[in-house]
């Protein structure tokens, strides 16, 4: 009888753990159920998930790496915090378009001059504001990698010290999602007041009022009430010969 052997694990597959568990709630798919607030936020599952494959395939990199030095350099820090700037800036840029298409629906509906529209949508300096405002929620994650730094390659301070990044990227982004969800709440007041947005009546009245007293002037003079203007002749005579 053959006896077969245990399959044998590298070193490198057991210094990278699986991180699904510890990213927790982002490698929820839309509409699945979680179990714990805040749900992750459909309107940027897209970005969510994007994120989560990168640090996947990042993890696999490192797990058929071969030595724990090559692991970390794969794992590094620096990578690890592009990946959230990567992410964060696309839910900023996400956040700023939702809210000029709010904006943008709410003047459609009301009518509102497109001139007066760009004057009300969110500056260069507003954007900017709100992108750093959106990036400042990885803070704790930014600050935690430090340990990974810290940890010597291939122990087991460094294999906790990833668990632990993994962990404070889902809080992190998270957080994220809800800021983003608040600077939209933010300029949604700003919506409903473009939709509740009339045009003045007061131009529209004296244009009325201008066009009715030409024509009831022009009719006293068509019909002799009045002195003909000066270079009115023409036209009067004209009037009259037809009459």
């Amino acid at each position: 009888m053959t006896s077969h052997s245990a399959p044998r694990t590298s070193h490198s597959d057991a210094l990278v753990p699986e991180l699904g568990p510890a990213l927790g709630r982002l490698t929820a798919l839309p509409g699945a159920k979680v179990g714990a607030p805040p749900r992750p936020r459909v309107e940027l599952a897209d970005l969510r998930l994007a994120l989560v494959g990168r640090v996947f395939e990042l993890a696999g990199t490192a797990r058929n790496a071969g030595d724990p030095a090559k692991v970390s350099a794969i794992l590094a820090s620096d990578r690890l915090r592009t990946e959230w700037e990567r992410g964060a800036t696309q839910v900023a840029t996400r956040t700023i378009l939702r809210i000029q298409e709010s904006l943008a629906a709410a003047a459609e509906r009301a009518g509102l001059p497109a001139r007066r529209l760009r004057r009300l949508a969110p500056t260069a300096d507003e954007r900017a504001l709100i992108t750093a405002r959106l990036q400042g929620a990885g803070v704790p994650f930014v600050d935690g990698l430090t340990t990974l730094d810290v940890a010597e390659d291939g122990s087991d301070d460094w294999t906790e010290a990833l668990l632990a990044a993994a962990r404070l990227l889902e809080s992190c982004w998270l957080d994220l999602e809800q800021r983003a969800l608040a600077e939209e709440e933010a300029w949604s007041a700003e919506a409903m007041r473009i939709a509740a947005w009339r045009p003045a009546r007061w131009p529209r009245w004296v244009a009325a009022g201008l066009l009715a007293a030409i024509c009831i002037y022009t009719g006293l003079v068509l019909g002799g009430y009045v002195p003909v203007p000066p270079g009115g002749n023409a036209v009067t005579s004209w009037w009259w010969s037809h009459e």
